[in-house]
């Protein structure tokens, strides 16, 4: 839509300039009557140019607050609320109950990065800071159900963030 708004704003100018070129160029042989009709035309042209400029900077306002929008969006989900339950770090649902995969708490408590582990027989390391785990511990899917059993008998481990 915005192309064809500027294809619309640029063809206007041009009709102005070439009515406005006219009027410069024009002999006196032109009387009142013509003169006052080019001169009409070139406002018309104008007010049209103007009206379509006005539109665009609308879609143009629009479109701005849209990517606003979405970047903050995208701020808020790479701040994802995390639950650090032992050596494991959890994604919060929007309830903020940690839920999914388990990821390395070490690498989140240092930078906030969500690193997963690789599992090699019964040992998972850390796939960046390469600190290990029993695997069936870091296989564990965390549901609310498990989380509520873990908070009720281990709560002195977790630690929300």
């Amino acid at each position: 839509m915005p192309i064809n708004t500027i294809n619309t704003i640029l063809s206007g100018v041009k009709s102005a300039t070439d009515i406005g070129q006219l009027l410069v160029e024009a002999h006196s042989s032109y009387d009142k009557a013509q003169l006052k009709i080019e001169i009409e035309k070139l406002v018309d042209t104008l007010h049209d140019v103007k009206k379509q400029t006005r539109a665009l900077e609308d879609e143009l306002y629009e479109k701005d607050r849209e990517i606003k929008r979405l970047n903050e969006k995208l701020e808020q989900k790479s701040k994802a609320k995390v639950t650090i339950i032992g050596q494991f770090a959890y994604t919060n649902n929007p309830e903020g109950i940690p839920v999914g995969q388990a990821y390395c708490a070490s690498c989140y408590e240092n930078d906030e990065a969500l690193k997963s582990f690789a599992i090699v027989n019964t040992i998972a390391a850390c796939s960046k800071c390469k600190c290990t785990v029993h695997f069936m511990e870091a296989k564990r899917i965390m549901t609310p159900e498990l989380f509520e059993s873990i908070k009720a008998e281990h709560s002195h481990i977790i630690k929300q963030l």
